[in-house]
């Protein structure tokens, strides 16, 4: 444990270091943030299927787990996960706005984007208490509900 300790100051730092690699290799899968499928209700529907099969390790929900409960106790990791929170909720808005060209106004795209993330985030939790629970079985009905509203909202007026 002392070898980590010279490469880092602080159990802060460890954590910080842990969320950018993690939020960083999120940002780089472009099946999550291809834009360029720009189109109708099938490239959001591809999105949305991208977006349901991306589940992390568990390893990964593990640590997400111990890095939010740390974020209520430690003020400085709080302020990390929501940086990158913010990050990747503007990465999830950019891209949805490019998918639905610009039909969908901001505080809505905002509201499904949060949305999108809490659900993942939760199920991130539950996979790590019950590492068998079906992630995807319980996402996809909420994305599918999230999807509708979606294409309701890109119809022409």
């Amino acid at each position: 444990m002392g070898q980590i300790y010279r490469d880092f100051d602080s159990k802060d730092d460890i954590i910080a270091a842990i969320c950018e690699q993690d939020i960083s290799l999120l940002l780089s899968d472009v099946r999550l943030f291809d834009d360029s499928r720009i189109g109708g209700p099938e490239a959001l529907r591809t999105w949305i299927e991208d977006y349901v099969a991306h589940q992390p390790g568990l390893d990964q929900c593990r640590m997400m787990t111990e890095i939010s409960a740390e974020a209520g106790r430690n003020p400085r990791v709080a302020h990390i996960l929501m940086d990158l929170e913010s990050r990747l909720l503007t990465k999830l808005d950019s891209t949805l706005n490019a998918l639905t060209n610009g039909r969908i106004e901001p505080i809505v795209r905002l509201r499904i984007v949060k949305i999108m993330f809490a659900l993942n985030l939760g199920l991130m939790i539950q996979r790590a208490a019950q590492p068998d629970y079906d992630t995807t079985g319980a996402l996809r009905p909420a994305m599918d509900l999230i999807l509708g509203k979606l294409e309701r909202l890109m119809l022409p007026k």
